[in-house]
């Protein structure tokens, strides 16, 4: 008997109160024509989102968790819940199209054999979220995906099979799990399988939810007709806790739980390559935040070798002069830093001219004031000349480089370097709070510029 609602929409929200509402808005829209019922699970949020869900969608079934209880504990509770005959976890920091859950529905209903269905996901830049269709990660997949030989070869089918990438974004595919930024299940398949385990607090309950959906005979599906926006990522920026080391333990967790019974590989092996991973993740995380001065250190002192030995002939003398390279470095990446090289445009190559050209008249000044240490005049000048060359010059390759396909930049790294530049439509309070979010996150992918108004 079919239920008297046809799908149940569910929410967990974590201090995300723009994002939320922008996404209760489009939910609405693509709820005409359905009879539904919305949940919002807000945990433990400290930015007044719970009021504004209240005030602003008081058909929301709103529960409030006291203290962030962990998404797959937050989604239980709603699952409990829910009447509809479909049931769609979605995060709050997407936007749908309006006939994203007509499509899901029919499918479901067309598709008797089909338990869960997952549709195309956008990134706010247009491009595919590849985590919309996956693997599972067998030890031999989630080695071609650390190692990186998925991103090196990604339309190989023996090195692209965690993503998929191997296959047309464009094709009715049936997959072995689904993102769980947007899961459309169908309710009688979740009876028998189960709710989220809840021993996931973050990361990994999706992958097992899809795990247990496929062993027990349910057919997972991705589907490509219909699609969302989703700005990955949003809630965990707002965490008291570091996201990176979560991930990589419930990815050890799914491991431990469905492979190591039958898996070739020892499970303290899989284990170490976890942690190996997790390991090189922080440290390109901490070279993210610290590559930019640091490239332009080294192009530094290949400008200040190279204009002593325009001027002398030699670099023998170089050694004596450790304190006074040390004091004009100093004040060319201080100038950097007063333009924004290292907060905003990174990779602008005129901030970086204004940049040397402020170091370079004050390096010059303290020849006239420190005339018994500092380098000449010449030297000073000729390096300025350097340093607007190799300071400049390297952020243009770096932009070049970006044009062309999977362009070997890694994890945080590439995308401090790499980023989009992108402006805030509106200069209400929560714009400019979603603003200043942006900008001074890390690996959003987005060089901020400014709000506009409308």
């Amino acid at each position: 008997m079919r239920s008297s609602i046809d799908i149940s929409i569910i929410i967990v929200s974590y201090n995300v109160k723009a994002y939320l509402e922008q996404a209760l808005r489009s939910i609405e829209k693509a709820l005409e024509g359905l009879r539904s019922e919305i949940f919002v699970v807000d945990n433990g949020s400290t930015d007044g989102s719970p009021a504004m869900v209240r005030t602003r969608f008081p058909s929301v079934k709103l529960i409030v968790n006291q203290e962030n209880k962990g998404f797959a504990f937050a989604n239980n509770q709603a699952l409990r819940e829910a009447k509809g005959e479909v049931v769609c976890l979605i995060n709050p920091d997407t936007l749908v199209r309006e006939d994203t859950f007509r499509i899901c529905v029919e499918y479901l209903r067309t598709h008797p054999q089909v338990g869960m269905v997952g549709c195309k996901i956008l990134n706010p830049d247009g491009s595919l979220q590849l985590a919309c269709r996956r693997s599972f990660p067998t030890p031999w997949v989630a080695f071609t995906k650390i190692s990186g030989l998925s991103a090196l070869f990604p339309k190989s089918r023996l090195f692209g099979k965690y993503n998929l990438t191997f296959l047309d974004p464009e094709l009715e595919t049936e997959v072995e799990a689904i993102s769980g930024s947007f899961m459309c299940v169908r309710r009688s398949a979740m009876e028998q399988v189960g709710f989220l385990d809840t021993s996931f607090f973050l990361y990994g309950e999706d992958l097992d939810w899809c795990y247990r959906f496929h062993t027990a005979g349910w057919k997972i599906v991705y589907l490509p007709t219909t699609q969302i926006v989703h700005y990955k990522g949003r809630s965990t920026q707002e965490a008291p806790f570091d996201p990176l080391p979560v991930f990589y333990k419930a990815m050890h967790l799914f491991v431990k739980k469905h492979f190591h019974r039958w898996s070739l590989v020892p499970l303290w092996f899989i284990r170490m390559g976890i942690w190996i991973r997790t390991g090189i993740s922080l440290l390109l995380r901490f070279l993210s935040r610290w590559i930019i001065p640091a490239v332009d250190v080294v192009a530094m002192q290949l400008a200040l070798g190279l204009a002593l030995w325009i001027r002398f002939g030699s670099l023998q003398h170089w050694h004596s002069y450790q304190i006074v390279d040390f004091l004009y470095s100093t004040v060319w990446l201080l100038s950097l830093y007063a333009l924004g090289c290292y907060r905003k445009g990174v990779l602008s190559s005129s901030k970086a001219l204004q940049g040397v050209l402020l170091g370079l008249v004050l390096n010059a000044s303290l020849t006239f004031f420190l005339p018994q240490y500092a380098f000449s005049r010449k030297v000073v000048v000729i390096a300025g000349f350097l340093n607007a060359v190799f300071l400049a010059g390297w952020r243009i390759l770096v932009r070049l480089a970006s044009w062309i396909p999977h362009f070997p930049f890694l994890g945080g790294v590439g995308k401090t370097l790499l980023r989009r530049r992108a402006v805030i439509v509106g200069t209400g309070p929560e714009a400019v709070q979603l603003y200043n979010r942006l900008l001074h996150s890390l690996g959003t992918g987005f060089e901020m510029v400014g709000l506009v108004a409308i």
